[in-house]
């Protein structure tokens, strides 16, 4: 007997308040990167394990896959540095439908950013109206939840259904992170023949994501009285956001939608002390077209040529200011996580095919055909795609505009329409 699509709507429509209860419960469980930023960030741990359990309640198997320390060295990209691992395992569930058959992995990062300044509590995971409120409600637990919910559906509903669905839980996608636990998982052999990464807002479908690198810009100023005087790094850093701000201009001239963004800037430690020394953390994104023109020059699929650029421009600010020609700024890139399109994968049919059965089964769901375009932003899918080599498309269960905001929040309807979506795309996919 074969597997009624509608069947699995109506399933899902009718599990919302669960799914809301679902998402509130991990919500509550903390699971702050560790270079978030925080005081004192909670790691992905018990995520993790509520990740575990639910994924053996719902018969799979389970088992952790741990981070290498050389994973960005050996994906052949620049990542963080002195990353520790500890306590920051992947989690991976395989479930087998029927005899097995083609394999589908589904993503979803664990790991949220930081809640310092949260307004309200960020995990306290309060339900209204069907509103699920806190920290990774909309990015990227609500994924994680999907995915689990678009397991249960498939064997509450299905019948004749022959395939293998390894889902994983993965580390480090946030906060410079880069995608190391996803790029684990590829090293370990977690393939298959599709993937979708529950990650993004709800009602879009991506095939492709832009790339981004991050720079760290350290100035030097000389210490004084406030009274007395020094040299302030604080105006040196000016000279240096000068020069970043250039690149703004440039960009959104010739790249617009490739933005750059300024996100720390600080220096000092008090009024009445002349700043000694400054900071600068800016992310830059880039273009696929641009890291296929960085290629052609012999320098990778990178950010190579916008990081030169900036580069360029902050040397050229400094040789304006006498204190900086002589002490010029270190500049250090944190990170370049390549972009991607479902071309990488290397097979197109498969990849359109893929594309086409993920935008129908969100139609199905949503009773409305998706946005489907690239994500304006970096994400996991690349990594899938570009070292996985697999057809890879991303359908996020999130609410447009709250993640990373200081008031997160997410609706249950999202979460069980991409819940039916997935089940519904996993159901063509198997054929």
């Amino acid at each position: 007997m074969s597997v009624c699509p509608d069947r699995i709507v109506d399933y899902l429509e009718r599990s919302e308040g669960r799914a809301a209860a679902m998402l509130s419960g991990l919500v509550r469980i903390p699971t702050v990167n560790p270079y978030s930023g925080d005081r004192r960030p909670s790691g992905e741990a018990a995520g993790q394990a509520f990740a575990a359990k639910r994924m053996k309640e719902l018969g799979g198997q389970t088992r952790f896959i741990s981070v290498p320390s050389d994973v960005y060295s050996r994906a052949g990209m620049i990542g963080p540095r002195d990353r520790e691992w500890q306590g920051r395992s992947c989690l991976v569930g395989r479930f087998v439908f029927g005899s097995g058959g083609r394999k589908i992995v589904l993503n979803a990062h664990m790991d949220t950013i930081g809640v310092d300044g949260y307004r309200g509590d960020p995990f306290d995971g309060r339900i209204e109206d069907g509103v699920i409120y806190g920290r990774g409600s909309s990015d990227c637990k609500s994924g994680v939840i999907a995915g689990l919910l678009a397991i249960e559906a498939l064997q509450k509903t299905g019948a004749g259904l022959d395939c293998e669905i390894l889902f994983e839980t993965v580390v480090d996608e946030e906060c410079n992170g880069g995608g190391a636990g996803t790029l684990a998982c590829c090293f370990d052999g977690v393939l298959g023949d599709y993937c979708i990464v529950l990650d993004g807002d709800a009602k879009m479908v991506y095939p492709g994501c832009q790339g981004i690198c991050t720079a760290d810009i350290v100035v030097e100023g000389r210490a004084g009285h406030g009274s007395l005087g020094g040299v302030s790094a604080i105006e040196k850093m000016l000279v240096v956001k000068d020069a970043v701000d250039r690149l703004v201009a440039e960009r959104a001239e010739s790249r617009p939608g490739a933005l750059v963004n300024i996100g720390v800037m600080r220096a000092g430690t008090a009024p009445w002390t002349v700043a000694d020394h400054g900071y600068l953390s800016a992310n830059v994104n880039y273009t696929y077209d641009e890291a296929r023109e960085s290629e052609a020059a012999g320098r990778g699929f990178s950010g190579a040529q916008v990081r030169e650029r900036l580069e360029a421009l902050v040397a050229e600010a400094a040789a304006t200011d006498d204190w900086l020609r002589e002490r010029p700024p270190v500049l250090v890139w944190m990170k370049d996580v390549p972009p991607f399109r479902m071309s990488d994968a290397g097979n197109q049919a498969e990849c359109e095919r893929l594309l086409s059965i993920t935008s129908d089964a969100y139609a199905r769901s949503w009773g409305r055909p998706p946005a489907v375009k690239e994500l304006p932003a970096w994400g996991d899918a690349a990594h899938l795609a570009r070292i996985g080599r697999m057809p890879t498309v991303g359908m996020g269960a999130g609410e447009a505009g709250t993640a990373h905001t200081f008031s997160e929040h997410n609706r249950a309807e999202n979460v069980t329409r991409t819940a039916a979506a997935t089940a519904i795309a996993v159901l063509e996919l198997a054929k």
